[in-house]
């Protein structure tokens, strides 16, 4: 198993580095409406990442023998707190990128590096 993922993991990121090798220019010509507060909520309910990281964290982190809805409820208060700052962080830092990038010699060395960097790690996957 392990080396069939390796190999399908190294495929992959090579298809990555061919992608960003031959990446055009960032602007598009249709710009899609973005969701809405409530759409996003929603839409949280078919987020894969969300729901392992959920039942993870419960497994993990909920005491034995305490009300599940005071567990639910600290837990959330957690998560929220820890969540808010990081996706202000992570959308800062988007637009900085986007800003960035927007310039095509700018772009073109920051894709070279990524491309090169994926490539790096297939080499330091299979060593």
């Amino acid at each position: 198993m392990g080396v069939a993922l390796r190999i399908v993991g190294s495929v992959y990121l090579l298809y990555l580095a061919y992608r960003v090798a031959t990446a055009g220019s960032t602007e598009r010509a249709d710009t899609a409406k973005p969701f809405t507060f409530w759409e996003a909520a929603a839409f949280q309910y078919a987020n894969l990442k969300a729901w392992v990281m959920t039942v993870t964290a419960a497994g993990s982190f909920l005491p034995p023998g305490e009300p599940l809805v005071r567990s639910a409820l600290l837990m959330t208060v957690i998560f929220g707190a820890a969540n808010v700052p990081s996706v202000t962080i992570w959308a800062a830092g988007g637009t900085m990128m986007g800003r960035l990038l927007s310039d095509d010699r700018i772009r073109r060395v920051v894709n070279g590096i990524l491309r090169l960097l994926l490539v790096w790690t297939v080499w330091l996957i299979n060593q």
